[in-house]
């Protein structure tokens, strides 16, 4: 989801639900990651089966598909990046880097 959809999301929960369910805003921000982490590989997944079964290329061996796919699937940015994120979250203990930050501040005023 870009900022866009989510910014779409979140005005038309806020007009429907800010009366009877405020709460449900706070899910919005569950939503991306969840997208994601699992929603977009599984559907890249799928999408990268369905090609390589229309592929005109000689039947080839179920592990060697899967392990095309799979490398498709990791190769793709969006996979990749929250691949990256999720490893830099654990490998500075999820907090910024202060050279980051101070770039972070920046541009955040």
């Amino acid at each position: 989801m870009d900022d866009n959809s989510i910014s779409c999301v979140y005005i038309t929960v806020k007009a429907l639900y800010s009366e009877s369910h405020p709460e449900f805003l706070q899910y919005i921000y569950l939503v991306a990651p969840i997208s994601l982490v699992f929603l977009n590989p599984i559907g890249f997944t799928m999408l990268e089966i369905h090609r390589r079964s229309q592929d005109s290329a000689p039947n080839r061996g179920t592990c060697r598909v899967l392990l095309l796919v799979l490398k498709d699937v990791i190769s793709n940015p969006i996979v990749f990046m929250v691949l990256i994120g999720i490893a830099g979250n654990f490998v500075f203990q999820q907090k910024v880097p202060t050279v980051l930050d101070d770039i972070l501040q920046v541009l955040g005023e």
